[in-house]
């Protein structure tokens, strides 16, 4: 496998996605870029024999989540953060590869969080988020094999209890605010509406 540049200024791939044995893709692109999602494509599906089963895709998770990034995480308000929730992720299941996300993995994963105290509302978001990644690579023909985060189902979550302020609490927290953030305790005192909401 390599990506070397040519005297042209172009770059070839030349990759074996069975090894030595087997036989040698070579193609010449303008970008460097282009170079490599290819030689990520041919190692991924390496035949289109619909009735055989892909190969394992040996990409990192890190690999995965760069190209998200590329894709559409930096294009968004929200991308930043997005992707270091995926990060922390990947961190925490021991940055695997791709083929090792098996269902087995992922619920002992899912469970040594809950067991470190981390909420079942939180483990959902980042199994939501880590699909959501693998759902647009898939879309973007990046990724070509089952969204691994589908084998596991989200976790109930108990519905918390409301809670009210007292009367003397209310009083309180009129008294320590002031201008716009004080107009709208007003308003959600008054309507019974969520500070969100407000």
């Amino acid at each position: 496998m390599s990506i070397k540049k040519l005297d042209d200024g172009r770059f070839e791939v030349e990759v074996r996605p069975r090894g030595t044995s087997g036989r040698r893709i070579r193609r010449k692109f303008n970008r460097k870029a282009e170079a490599q999602a290819f030689e990520r494509y041919v190692l991924t599906n390496f035949h289109d024999k619909e009735w055989q089963d892909k190969p394992a895709d040996q990409r990192l998770l890190t690999d995965l989540i760069a190209l998200w990034w590329s894709y559409h995480g930096k294009n968004h308000n929200y991308g930043d953060s997005y992707k270091k929730r995926l990060e922390k992720i990947d961190r925490d299941l021991g940055e695997p590869r791709i083929y090792m996300l098996t269902r087995n993995l992922l619920m002992k994963y899912r469970v040594n969080r809950l067991q470190s105290r981390v909420s079942a509302g939180t483990v959902n978001r980042d199994f939501s988020a880590m699909s959501s990644m693998f759902s647009l690579l898939i879309d973007m023909e990046e990724f070509h094999h089952e969204n691994p985060f589908h084998s596991v189902r989200k976790l109930r979550l108990e519905n918390t209890e409301m809670s009210f302020l007292t009367e003397d609490e209310a009083r309180d927290l009129l008294n320590a605010l002031t201008d716009d953030d004080r107009r709208v305790v007003v308003l959600s005192l008054s309507t019974g509406a969520r500070w969100g909401e407000g």
